[in-house]
């Protein structure tokens, strides 16, 4: 058993090196997030046959796609080389926050009631889901750190119109903070503007 070489997330180019089979990407998690995983030498993904332990997880050819609630299980994606030779591949993960959203936009009491009324999830702080840089060196632990360009996630509610998802801080007594979905740039606008509410639960 070996781990992948590296791991490539998925429509946002930023790669992983990757030397054990337990990573730390992705510990967050939502409905239509892909990545892939990269086999070592000059194997193609295409050379092994993968599955996923996980209902909510499938994979096709080393491209592992979130198609369901994720829960806080660990998650094991295992390669075997359909050749029947060679090393089979093993990664594994665990989701710590799992987000949903609205896909369509509100003012931000409106996103805190949709938020409120999902059992279980609370409006994210800002810092939940940007660090507020372009910057993808450390990715583990905040939405977009962690999967880039939101808005190019197709079917996940994040590529809807606007790319502004509200956060739960307020600025002042007119306005709250809000995330870029596709450059993470934090920025604060007036409450009646029509963003997308984003929900976030630890699991």
């Amino acid at each position: 058993i070996e781990p992948p070489t590296y791991i490539y997330t998925q429509l946002n180019t930023y790669t992983v090196a990757q030397t054990s089979v337990n990573g730390s990407f992705p510990s967050t998690g939502f409905t239509g997030a892909t990545f892939t995983v990269l086999p070592g030498g000059n194997k193609k993904a295409s050379d092994y046959t993968w599955e996923s332990d996980t209902n909510w997880v499938s994979v096709v050819d080393g491209v592992v796609t979130f198609t369901g609630t994720g829960t806080g299980s660990k998650v094991t994606i295992t390669g075997t080389p359909t050749s029947g030779q060679g090393k089979i591949i093993k990664y594994s993960f665990t989701i710590n926050r799992w987000f949903i959203n609205s896909g369509v936009g509100m003012s931000w009491s409106d996103a805190n009631r949709y938020c409120s009324s999902q059992p279980g999830y609370a409006m994210p702080s800002r810092f939940l889901l940007s660090s507020g840089k372009m910057d993808r060196s450390n990715i583990t632990g905040r939405l977009w750190d962690e999967w880039g360009n939101l808005t190019k996630y197709t079917g996940s509610g994040f590529d809807a119109f606007p790319e502004f998802l509200w956060a739960f801080e307020q600025y002042d007594q007119w306005n709250h903070y809000f995330v870029m979905g596709s450059v993470a740039l934090q920025g604060k606008f007036f409450d009646n503007s029509l963003y997308l509410a984003v929900c976030v639960r630890s699991l």
